[in-house]
């Protein structure tokens, strides 16, 4: 099994660890323009004009509020409430916000990982280090990853960081939900936990950078349906089935999809997150389904494979959705225009919200809820050159990035923490 990452994800995948339990934990993308650098693309719903591409002949983007148990919600400003709309999460009261180190610089951070088995999950571990390493007054990084992709070996080396000392861990779960006690007794040692890429850990203990995966969903299915003229035959390829993250962004494309006029869902099949296993199911499908198929929603990485399969088959390539896409999958995109017409989710650069969100706690400015949403920027055509790095071929395997021009600013984040701009992120 493929194990995703990203965060996400939505990316679609949202750098999830290849878990493919029942949790009901994952998360992933959401955004709005006011979180971001000017000019920036935000959402996979947005054109490159900035305004958004959404189906008018589809409902609209779920605004349900999450479970608030201290309504800690209800302090903030409507832009970020507008982003957890729909968000699979309980938002709880930080017991961090008043946390400073117990020492003085230098500091050491721990990083582990679930195991490193593709691009994806190979580039979210480096920027996470290098976020680490950025922040002043770290001076060593403990680096860790879970090859046997066992969530007791996980545990037992999240075990070894507490006794080690470290002054902050960064964690990707292999299992959020197995997390919740390991996390509790590391703060009571003191040490907080900053989750990220691998779905939130129910706990007012952890700091959960994380992404709404069903709202980004539900907006890149709205999207979809807009570049296929708002009608026509969409087939969904799943991820893995029970995970997590697969099971949300599922969920979120059916519940908009069936509030679209105009159209069908023409059929399901199972992609692993793997292009090769997602080209054979779709060839299996087209094989036995001649009518026209007019966009795939599918969760995540597997676009390269989707595409072949349509190729091999000599049908039309219909959009096709691809949240982390590959590079191989924005130059073909770039090739096929102005025929073809894309929809992706950039690779977020998580080094900076690491980086800001460790300055700003050793300077004693502290998250007020368990969860920071992480933007998520979109590719479309009027920005497409920018994810694109000299040298890419279609057949380019390594992940697009979010580029520098495009990363949310510091100041994004400062309405989630204590004290503002306190903190790294002051003047940024």
């Amino acid at each position: 099994m493929a194990v995703i990452g990203g965060i996400v994800a939505l990316a679609a995948v949202s750098a999830g660890c290849g878990s493919s339990g029942s949790d009901t934990t994952a998360g992933s993308a959401a955004t709005a323009a006011s979180t971001a650098p000017s000019g920036t693309t935000t959402t996979a719903a947005t054109s490159g004009s900035g305004k958004a591409a959404l189906a008018s002949n589809c409902g609209p983007i779920s605004t349900q509020a999450p479970a608030d148990p201290d309504g800690m919600l209800g302090a903030f400003d409507a832009g970020v409430k507008e982003q957890f709309g729909g968000y699979p999460e309980t938002v709880h009261k930080s017991v961090w916000t008043d946390w400073k180190p117990s020492h003085a610089a230098p500091y050491k951070v721990g990083v582990l990982w679930a195991q490193l088995s593709n691009p994806v999950q190979s580039e979210g571990f480096k920027q996470a280090q290098a976020a680490a390493k950025a922040v002043p007054g770290v001076e060593e990084v403990v680096p860790l990853v879970t090859s046997s992709g066992k969530l007791t070996d996980q545990i037992q080396q999240y075990n070894s960081l507490v006794r080690q000392k470290v002054d902050v861990i960064i964690l990707q779960p292999l299992s959020p939900g197995a997390f919740a006690q390991p996390i509790a007794a590391a703060a009571k040692a003191g040490i907080p936990t900053i989750t990220i890429a691998g779905g939130a850990v129910d706990s007012a203990n952890a700091i959960n950078l994380n992404q709404n995966f069903y709202r980004d969903s539900q907006v890149m299915a709205s999207r979809l349906v807009n570049n296929m003229g708002g009608k026509g035959n969409v087939l969904i390829v799943r991820g893995v089935p029970g995970f997590s993250q697969d099971t949300i962004s599922g969920r979120a494309y059916e519940d908009m999809l069936k509030s679209c006029s105009d159209v069908t869902v023409a059929g399901k099949v199972v992609g692993m997150y793997t292009p090769s296993v997602a080209k054979a199911e779709v060839l299996k499908f087209l094989a036995t389904h001649p009518g026209k198929i007019d966009g795939v929603a599918q969760a995540g990485t597997m676009a390269p494979g989707i595409i072949e399969a349509f190729e091999q088959a000599g049908r039309p390539v219909p959009p096709v959705m691809e949240p982390l896409p590959a590079g191989g999958t924005l130059v073909y995109w770039k090739d096929h225009l102005p025929d073809y017409h894309g929809l992706a989710v950039g690779y977020p650069q998580t080094t900076p919200i690491i980086q800001d969100t460790l300055a700003r706690m050793f300077d004693g400015n502290g998250p007020k809820i368990s969860e920071i949403l992480i933007p998520t920027v979109g590719v479309d055509d009027g920005n497409l050159d920018q994810f694109i790095k000299p040298g890419w071929t279609d057949k380019t395997e390594d992940v697009a990035v979010v580029p520098d021009a495009l990363v949310p600013k510091s100041s994004s984040f400062d309405a989630y923490f204590a004290n503002g701009d306190q903190g790294v992120a002051a003047g940024q």
